[in-house]
């Protein structure tokens, strides 16, 4: 599970590195990407109400989407379970909801099958880390640069083909 915000390459390390490393040693890989997920509740959604903006399609379709998510997520490790294969998950967690997608997989592997969470993550040194003062004055700081969180935004916003 690669944790971080849009725009940090999880799906570019997917496709560029993960894949190609993969199939050179034959292991079984297997991926659940939540922006195709997301994607088909809003194609769906926009059958039915066509009148809808895109922005509106993705701020109704949250629930659905993350529901057929996790049902997703359920049915590869219910099927795909060879040994030493590697199910991706290519989704933004915030920081409330890793927990909530761990336990979920922890509790859908199959028994008498030994599973694995790693998860991926920017690494920064301690000085990167970006903090600020939230409205109260407390002090809320990111696993990452600032700069880092800029070049993420760019990079969303300069996205032509993406699903949502």
């Amino acid at each position: 599970m690669p944790i971080s915000v849009p725009g940090m390459g999880k799906t570019f390390f997917y496709e560029k590195v993960l894949v190609p490393y993969c199939q050179q040693r034959n292991i079984p890989l297997n991926v659940v990407h939540s922006d195709e997920v997301r994607k088909t509740c809003m194609d769906r959604l926009a059958e039915r109400q066509k009148k809808l903006s895109k922005d509106q399609l993705f701020e109704m379709t949250g629930k659905d989407a993350n529901k057929m998510f996790m049902d997703k997520v359920e049915a590869k490790l219910r099927f795909n379970t060879k040994a030493g294969s590697i199910l991706y998950v290519d989704k933004n967690h915030p920081p409330n909801g890793i927990e909530k997608i761990v336990s979920h997989i922890r509790s859908k592997v199959p028994p008498g099958y030994k599973a694995e969470i790693l998860a991926l993550a920017p690494n920064m040194d301690s000085e990167e880390v970006f903090s600020i003062n939230d409205m109260d004055g407390n002090s809320v700081s990111w696993p990452f640069s600032l700069n880092f969180f800029l070049k993420c935004l760019e990079r969303v916003q300069k996205r032509k083909n993406h699903e949502t």
